[in-house]
C-alpha cells in the first residue's frame, strides 16, 4: 500500500460491492473507490461515537485504483467485466444483475406521482 492510501482487504471490496448491490447500482470500479471511502468513514465516525454519517468521505485516504482492479480480479465471488475505456465493473457470480441505469431517460413513475410528491414537499417545507 502507497503511503497516504486507503488499506483495504477482500472483505472491504466484497462489502462494498454487495452494498452497491443493495442500493441497485452497478459496481463500476470508480463507484467502488468511492463506497470504500464511504464506509472507512462511517467506521471512524462510529469509532469516535458519532453519527455513521459525521465524518465526511473526501477526508479519508486515497484508494489505489489499480490495488483495487488487481484485488477484484483475485476474488473469486467476482466477475470483472471491461467497461467503456480504462472502466471496468464487477459482478457477485452469486446474484443476478438488477441495476438502475441512472442515464435512462425513461421514468417509470406516472407524472401524478411527482405532482403529489411535489405539493407535499412544498406543504412541508411551508409547515417547517
Amino acid at each position: 500500500t502507497a503511503p497516504g492510501s486507503l488499506r483495504f482487504g477482500h472483505a472491504d471490496v466484497l462489502r462494498a460491492v454487495r452494498s452497491l448491490y443493495s442500493d441497485e447500482l452497478k459496481p463500476f470500479g470508480r463507484v467502488m473507490l468511492k463506497r470504500l471511502r464511504e464506509h472507512r468513514a462511517e467506521a471512524a465516525a462510529i469509532a469516535k461515537g458519532l453519527s455513521a454519517d459525521a465524518v465526511d468521505p473526501s477526508g479519508m485516504p486515497w484508494v489505489n485504483p489499480q490495488r483495487l482492479r488487481k484485488m477484484c480480479e483475485g476474488i473469486r465471488q467476482l466477475r470483472l467485466f471491461q467497461e467503456d475505456g480504462r472502466e471496468y465493473s464487477v459482478r457477485l457470480v452469486s446474484l443476478p444483475d438488477s441495476f438502475v441505469d441512472i442515464c435512462d431517460p425513461a421514468d417509470e413513475y406516472a407524472p401524478e406521482l411527482w405532482a403529489e410528491l411535489a405539493v407535499h414537499l412544498s406543504d412541508s417545507a411551508r409547515s417547517g
